[in-house]
């Protein structure tokens, strides 16, 4: 074809110089880092889920926006695996758990504290932050460096599955002790 139909909707170059080859030996630490990182951030945001909605009511949020914005950490975590999916620089770097992992906290902690209704949200947002981090980390690993594809995507799915089990059975222990 001729003319704009014959150009490519998007460069297959676009965005190779910031795309560099992670060593195996590299991706595979990564890879289990990563996996550990999933199932904690899905233990913390399975914890807090249960306590939420009396945080939300404690700050002043009314019953019919509690829901909308628990759910900020969802939209911060799409936000994240669709920036990491266009931007490689993230590739082979510690430093991308280490500051996931350190805004998982600081999420977390700020969400369940709630000392007002914007930190909350602010809180909400930076655990999805840190979980979307994690999430394609642990899936871009589990890619890159496993071996048969389909059963590390399945361990992928079920160190999620680990975490929202964990959460909850971490919060029942701590509200029976306390």
């Amino acid at each position: 074809p001729v003319g704009p139909a014959a150009e490519p909707i998007e460069s297959d170059t676009a965005d190779q110089d910031d795309r560099q080859p992670v060593p195996a030996d590299v991706a595979k630490r990564l890879l289990r880092v990563f996996r550990v990182e999933l199932v904690l951030s899905y233990v913390l945001i399975a914890g807090l889920g249960p306590v939420l909605p009396h945080v939300l009511e404690r700050v002043g949020i009314e019953a019919d926006w509690r829901a909308a914005l628990g759910a900020t950490w969802m939209l911060s975590r799409v936000a994240v695996f669709i920036f990491f999916e266009r931007w490689h620089g993230w590739h082979g770097r510690i430093r991308t758990v280490l500051w996931s992992s350190v805004l998982l906290v600081v999420g977390v902690t700020g969400a369940g504290l709630g000392l007002s209704a914007w930190s909350v949200i602010v809180s909400l947002a930076l655990l999805g932050v840190g979980m979307g981090a994690a999430y394609a980390g642990a899936l871009y690993y589990a890619m890159h460096a496993g071996g048969d594809h389909v059963n590390e995507g399945g361990r992928h799915e079920a160190a999620i599955g680990l975490g929202y089990t964990i959460g909850p059975l971490l919060a029942l222990l701590i509200s029976l002790a306390f």
